[in-house]
């Protein structure tokens, strides 16, 4: 039905209204797709809401929500062999996260069947039997669910109770790589205060009771073409979504971002030509001292295949569009 990848805003005159139902009234085709054809685009694997999969199709939509049509099926979520123990000892452990995975498990989903849960499994939960473990591990810090690289667990409470502490003081140096649209040629810091909701019902730089100050260091690293840029994301403070939000702002979305394609509730909402399958952004580094042993630990994280991949490609294609070829 689809032939490329579209994003739709759901209005309020949909909200409430189930997955399928929407899909028939948002593809704009006349006649509209029919119910069977709605219902097999969720079950191929091809609808996202909010840019997570959805298989639901009676899953009741809220005004301001996103559905994503893409092209083709979106692969099969990660399992047990895709996640890598970098280091682990009695107190903490690191893992590599691979894309598509979530951290933990949300509210929402606490209901699923074991089944259910066995297919579409969280880090949480992988990472216990990976270690030969029983007892759960603490999660001291999160990456989005498309978001890839390195990210620690506590495993003994001491660990989890010191590792807090270092994060909201910001004794963990997190580097991140990304791929951002447009060219940028000089590194920058970037410093506003987040909030929850910046008018449009999603997170942003504002004021407010809730505001909290949010602080990236944005490093280029390598131009494709002069429409995209690898750039270095520094983290001095670690709010929900900051990296994404930021690069927005700036008017530098990240490549494959879904949400935060406007970079002010007022704004026109920017188009992503990059082909990204998920939103290209990877945690690169890791480096804090050990909250136990007090030793210096660092560890870095290569480019997984699907990005590097992916890079390779877009560089290919820019190189042919390219006037000066």
């Amino acid at each position: 039905m689809q032939s490329r990848k579209q994003t739709f805003p759901i209005p309020e005159s949909l909200a409430g209204q189930t997955l399928a139902g929407a899909i028939r009234r948002l593809c704009g085709t006349n006649p509209p797709p029919s119910w069977t054809a709605a219902r097999k685009l969720i079950a191929d694997r091809r609808v996202l809401v909010g840019g997570r999969l959805c298989l639901d199709d009676t899953r009741r939509l809220d005004g301001g929500e996103t559905v994503t049509i893409l092209a083709s099926a979106h692969a099969a979520p990660p399992g047990k062999n895709d996640v890598r123990i970098v280091y682990a000892d009695e107190d903490l452990v690191v893992v590599d996260k691979p894309a598509g995975m979530q951290t933990l498990r949300r509210i929402e989903e606490s209901n699923w069947s074991d089944d259910r849960k066995r297919r579409q499994p969280t880090l949480d939960e992988i990472v216990p039997s990976l270690l030969g473990r029983s007892s759960r591990v603490h999660a001291v810090h999160r990456l989005d669910r498309d978001t890839s690289g390195l990210m620690i667990f506590a495993l003994s409470e001491q660990a989890r109770i010191a590792l807090v502490r270092m994060f909201k003081k910001h004794e963990v140096h997190r580097v991140y790589i990304a791929v951002v649209h447009g060219r940028i040629d000089r590194g920058r810091k970037i410093e506003t205060m987040l909030v929850s909701d910046r008018g449009d019902g999603l997170r942003g730089s504002g004021s407010g009771p809730d505001a909290r100050p949010a602080v990236t260091h944005v490093k280029p690293v390598e131009s494709i073409g002069g429409n995209f840029t690898i750039v270095q994301c520094r983290l001095e403070t670690g709010r929900t979504h900051q990296i994404r939000i930021h690069l927005s702002e700036i008017g530098h979305m990240l490549a494959g971002e879904n949400t935060y394609t406007k970079p002010t509730p007022d704004s026109a909402v920017r188009a992503d030509h990059s082909g990204a399958r998920r939103q290209a952004l990877h945690s690169a580094e890791l480096q804090f001292i050990h909250p136990i042993t007090a030793r210096p630990m660092h560890f870095s994280s290569p480019l997984p295949r699907d990005l590097s991949g992916w890079i390779k490609g877009l560089g290919d294609r820019q190189k042919r569009n390219s006037p000066n070829r």
